[in-house]
């Protein structure tokens, strides 16, 4: 179990360091293909997902895609909204938080296969962005839903961001950034229900290894066609999550 969980990091870290998306895999191959806890799943996902909104935000606001004003007030809400996600998942039955996540991912999927590009040019900035208690609320709200199902902060928030004029650079450099309040408090929140005796290794092996994959995706990623990237992640995605609800019922 131990290297698939190395491997899979390192694959899915590169996959966000290319398209930035593809975290929502990690918390369905621990609870389906390994049976874990949901709470396991959760602490060594969000761990993952900590490293990989650092390093990915480090290099957004190093080339200026990250609107920093926007992105401290979605943070704040995200930071509530993350802690609520995870005291929601802990009073649900652990089956039915599996099927949130399940179909989490299969939305998620779907919306990566049936959304259209836009044209960045042709946007207009809605006013809504210049309100600090809607980006507030939408950071909260992107939050719960998260940590509630491990679905990863920026397949909600990306489309969000450009829905509203955001280009989408700078989208991606927003959820990034606010993805660390998600991951650090959703962490920090599931942590205390772990169960397996070696959670910390795991936890260490997963941080570390999904670093390493988000450095080498970002090192290759003008080398991939990303459009092609998130088309296999999505239909991979939804394959798996169809699956395991079959599984369920």
């Amino acid at each position: 179990m131990i290297t698939i969980i190395a491997i899979s990091n390192l694959i899915v870290g590169a996959f966000i360091g290319i398209s930035g998306i593809a975290g929502f895999l990690l918390p369905i191959l621990y609870t389906g293909a390994f049976g874990l806890m949901v709470a396991d799943s959760m602490t060594m996902s969000f761990a993952a997902f900590l490293v990989s909104g650092i390093i990915g935000a480090y290099f957004y606001f190093r080339s200026g895609d990250i609107d920093i004003p926007i992105s401290l007030k979605m943070g704040a809400g995200s930071l509530v909204g993350s802690l609520l996600g995870v005291f929601f998942n802990s009073l649900v039955p652990v089956l039915l938080a599996k099927c949130a996540l399940y179909i989490m991912v299969l939305l998620s999927g779907a919306s990566l296969i049936l959304r259209k590009q836009k044209n960045s040019s042709i946007q207009t900035r809605s006013p809504l962005i210049d309100s600090s208690l809607f980006l507030f609320s939408i950071g909260l709200f992107i939050a719960l839903i998260s940590s509630f199902t491990g679905a990863g902060g920026p397949i909600l928030s990306v489309p969000l961001l450009t829905n509203l004029g955001i280009s989408i650079r700078k989208s991606v450099g927003i959820s990034l950034f606010t993805s660390i309040f998600i991951a650090l408090s959703a962490f920090i929140g599931y942590q205390q229900y772990t169960t397996l005796p070696n959670i910390s290794t795991l936890i260490i092996l997963c941080m570390v290894t999904h670093g390493l994959g988000v450095m080498f995706g970002a090192a290759i990623s003008e080398k991939i066609n990303p459009k092609l990237l998130k088309n296999f992640i999505a239909f991979v995605s939804v394959f798996f999550s169809v699956f395991m609800l079959y599984k369920v019922f």
